[in-house]
């Protein structure tokens, strides 16, 4: 049985470096992968599993896929700092794709799982007034940040959309789409009204009266899980709710 500090090449051409117990890897490690990147952190038995940070990419024009499903042309490098648990990504860590997508939040078993905020467009893509936000591809039309609930990878659950122009959507999502009272909130001071959404798509707007006692402001920008949702919504703040907006990486071992 060998204890202590180790090196050993894989098969695959990977390179490890670090603390050893029997015949794995256990405790702080570092690997070098042969298809560029590397992995830096905890091993239990052969496993990534606590704290780690890990890159996936190359500056060879090497296209790549990452572990978020999108594919690159090489020239950069996608990466993730926060906890593992038997090889995949749980607990709470941020992904920062080369593309500039992120996702900052909860996850479980590899997916985003819990309460999580995702960039979903990239800043060329952005667009800007001036060119009426026709940024990239269908740019004004692609949700440009998601912000709420995820369940298995999916955005379900209470969560905000919004658009590259300012408009956001606020209510309840199923596998990626809105159903039910959705409140529309217009950028710029607009308005905001309440629609009924099946399947990710608005059927009608709901008559001024339902909006009775209902707040119709813009959702907050906080990201204390309990109270952000509930504001979205227009629902009163849970009771002992702060009036102010916390850290948004509080529960993070890794900052955004």
């Amino acid at each position: 049985m060998v204890c202590g500090r180790a090196r050993q090449t894989y098969i695959n051409g990977d390179k490890y470096e670090g603390e050893w117990l029997g015949d794995n890897c256990h405790g702080v490690g570092l690997v070098r992968k042969r298809t560029g990147g590397l992995f830096e952190g905890r091993f239990k038995f052969g496993q990534r599993t606590g704290p780690g940070k890990e890159t996936w990419g190359n500056n060879i024009n090497n296209p790549f896929e990452c572990p978020m499903g999108f594919k690159h042309e090489g020239r950069g490098f996608c990466s993730y700092e926060g906890d593992y648990l038997d090889g995949h990504f749980h607990g709470s860590g941020v992904f920062r794709c080369v593309s500039g997508r992120t996702y900052e939040g909860a996850w479980r078993r590899g997916r985003r799982h819990g309460f999580g905020v995702q960039v979903m467009i990239n800043d060329k893509d952005r667009g800007d007034v001036r060119r009426h936000f026709m940024g990239g591809i269908d740019a004004l039309y692609r949700c440009e940040m998601y912000r709420g609930e995820w369940d298995g990878g999916q955005r379900t659950g209470q969560g905000m959309v919004e658009y590259p122009n300012g408009m956001k959507l606020c209510g309840e999502l199923v596998a990626g789409q809105f159903e039910g009272t959705v409140k529309v909130v217009w950028p710029r001071g607009q308005g905001t009204r309440l629609a009924l959404y099946r399947n990710g798509g608005r059927v009608a707007w709901l008559p001024a009266a339902a909006t009775a006692g209902v707040y119709l402001g813009g959702p907050s920008i906080a990201t204390d899980n309990e109270s952000v949702l509930a504001e979205m919504l227009g629902r009163p703040r849970p009771s002992g709710a702060p009036k102010t907006p916390k850290s948004p990486n509080k529960q993070l071992k890794w900052g955004l």
